[in-house]
């Protein structure tokens, strides 16, 4: 069984798309963080959305001309990571076709799926148990012309201004399947999702959507609204209510449009978000996030906003055309109620993990950071995290309502503290084959310390069919 799976990951495909907007870049790859530092420093702004991780947008292939544009390509592409003596196969592909089609495949088989970041494959076993996870992080098939498209898939969406501070849907997430399409129209561009997350308990089934606009100037500013859903109920099939992407999760609700009647079965956050680039040195990210609002605080007496918000600074200290090096500090802060609703398979969790920040919910986070790339082969990152979240964080009750919103301490009961201290340099050695180097030093709530050093090799053969 081993053999025959280590072939299939051999031999899957990869697409080559001239511009290709829906196809995210996996967390694990280093173009993605690459790609990160340089909107960083207001390289590519024009691609820059925030609608959407980072993805293979704006990348131009030399070998696509006029005359080759409407032939099959079909990449190859698999490979290997060991980290302490734990092994991760992958196969990352995507084909291209007609010039306007394309499929996109990730399917990842581990060892041990605690060691590996951005792993979130269901466990299994072999008989001889050489592996016990696996999952197709990422696949799906769209569309794609100058203006228009639309994605079927599986994978994640990271709704959000800045890097690292998305709140109600972020890449770090565990997989769904959803449909996707959006338009652009220069200055103006608007998405659209809908997807299943999962069942859970009796039969309930969870589904996300979201909507989305946003304005740029392709330069130095970029300003968005959004609107999540969560809906579930059991047996629920998909709400056509919510298909309609102009209408209101508020208007379709109150005006009894859903397939389930009342306001106990859906849940809505909206989002406010900004980037902002300052005399290209400064970089200004912002979310501000409302789940419940109190609008009228002399009837609702002694209750909270559902709120959240996220901010992120970055000062480009060196932007040559050899080395590029930013500092950051970063805040992420989110509300003790926020992301819980009354009816709990309507808080925003997937298997039993956030779908937006990494840190549930009822918490503070704080993060200074900095990293350097020399624009060829090395690539380091250094960052300290300072954590504070309180007994009513998403972590430890995924699926439980909201105690209630009245307005108390911040963090709820009683506050845990934790600092980290984290360094990872990701080292090239040939173009298909890498080193990386981490130290993570953490400083936990009961006065424990803990020391990890990692260093793992990933090794991928690449192939291309014309």
């Amino acid at each position: 069984m081993i053999r025959f799976l280590l072939i299939l990951l051999f031999f899957f495909v990869n697409i080559k798309s001239t511009y290709v907007r829906c196809q995210p870049i996996p967390n694990e790859f280093s173009l993605k963080k690459i790609r990160e530092i340089l909107y960083d420093n207001g390289e590519n702004w024009s691609s820059l959305s925030c609608f959407g991780s980072v993805r293979y947008q704006d990348i131009r292939f030399a070998y696509l001309t006029k005359k080759n544009a409407e032939k099959l390509y079909i990449r190859l592409k698999s490979g290997i990571q060991i980290k302490n003596e734990n092994i991760l196969l992958y196969g990352f592909g995507h084909l291209k076709f007609n010039k306007y089609f394309y499929a996109y495949i990730y399917p990842k088989v581990v060892k041990n799926n605690k060691i590996f970041d951005g792993h979130y494959g269901q466990s299994f076993s072999f008989k001889k148990k050489s592996f016990y996870s696996r999952e197709i992080d990422l696949s799906g098939i769209g569309f794609q012309n100058d203006w228009f498209w639309m994605q079927l898939c599986r994978g994640r969406e990271n709704w959000g201004a800045g890097n690292g501070i998305q709140l109600a849907m972020s890449d770090e997430s565990n997989s769904y399947d959803y449909l996707l399409f959006g338009s652009d129209y220069g200055k103006l561009r608007v998405n659209y999702m809908h997807g299943y997350i999962e069942t859970v308990g009796n039969n309930i089934n969870r589904y996300i959507t979201a909507k989305g606009i946003e304005w740029k100037n392709n330069k130095t500013l970029l300003i968005g609204l959004s609107e999540t859903i969560i809906y579930s109920g059991e047996n629920r099939s998909l709400d056509i209510g919510y298909l309609n992407p102009m209408s209101t999760h508020i208007e379709i609700e109150l005006n009894n449009r859903l397939n389930v009647i009342g306001t106990y079965n859906s849940n809505a956050v909206w989002q406010a978000h900004l980037d902002l680039m300052i005399k290209d040195k400064i970089r200004l990210s912002a979310n501000l996030l409302f789940d419940e609002l109190v609008l009228d605080p002399e009837i609702e007496i002694g209750k909270e906003h559902g709120k959240a918000y996220s901010i992120r600074i970055v000062y480009g200290l060196i932007n040559s055309q050899e080395h590029i090096f930013s500092l950051y500090s970063s805040v992420v802060k989110i509300g003790t109620p926020t992301f819980r609703h009354l009816n709990g398979f309507n808080n925003f969790v997937n298997r039993q993990k956030p779908l937006g920040w990494i840190g549930g919910s009822d918490g503070i986070e704080w993060q200074l950071g900095a990293n350097y790339f020399n624009r060829e082969n090395i690539l380091s990152t250094l960052r300290v995290c300072h954590f504070k979240t309180g007994d009513d964080n998403l972590l430890l009750r995924p699926y439980e309502p909201y105690y209630d919103y009245k307005e108390g301490p911040f963090p709820s009961g009683t506050i845990l503290e934790s600092m980290l201290i984290d360094l990872k340099t990701e080292w090239w050695w040939k173009s298909n084959i890498s080193f990386s180097f981490n130290i993570n030093y953490e400083f936990l709530h009961d006065n424990q310390r803990e020391l990890q050093l990692g260093i793992s090799v990933t090794a991928f053969l690449e192939r291309q069919l014309n």
